[in-house]
């Protein structure tokens, strides 16, 4: 694969998982009608979707920002030889593979320990769901340096490169 497609490909994995995350945050307000009674505010989910929006928007700025400097493409030297680096099969299985276990593990704390059980509202025992939030935000400023790892490396790689033609 070359490295335009796997960068747009994991900007998009980057951006559906933002939305994913957000999405599914910003539902708890409506899934109960009385959130206090819940252990949490509407004002503090807001506050969860910003911090998330916070982690996430640095790396889908640099991706978006990758797209709209100079591009060597637009060279139009005749002894130029302009080529698409390749990446390896391996670096595509591992570069996914990073950053899907990342935002799988965030998104499914997420689903499991604070939407399934405000969807089944009859379990027993208090549940304090702010420190659950807690919990789930440090499990993925823990896990993140694995998906921006990924993230740094396909940002310094070149799209083209261009050479001297033989």
């Amino acid at each position: 694969m070359t490295v335009r497609v796997v960068r747009l490909i994991v900007f998009a994995v980057w951006i559906i998982a933002f939305l994913m995350d957000e999405l599914l945050i910003l539902m708890l307000m409506n899934k109960i009608p009385n959130s206090s009674s819940a252990g949490f505010e509407s004002a503090e989910i807001r506050s969860w979707a910003w911090r998330v929006a916070y982690i996430f928007l640095p790396v889908l700025i640099a991706f978006a920002s990758f797209w709209f400097t100079p591009d060597a493409s637009t060279i139009k030297k005749s002894t130029s030889k302009i080529t698409k680096p390749e990446i390896s099969f391996e670096q595509v299985i591992v570069l996914f593979a990073l950053t899907i276990l990342v935002h799988g593990a965030f998104f499914s704390y997420l689903y499991y320990f604070i939407y399934l059980p405000i969807s089944n509202l009859g379990i027993e025992g208090e549940i304090n769901y702010s420190a659950q939030l807690e919990g789930g935000l440090n499990l993925f400023l823990f896990l993140l340096p694995l998906a921006i790892i990924p993230v740094g490396w396909l940002l310094r790689k070149p799209a083209y490169t261009v050479g001297l033609s033989s």
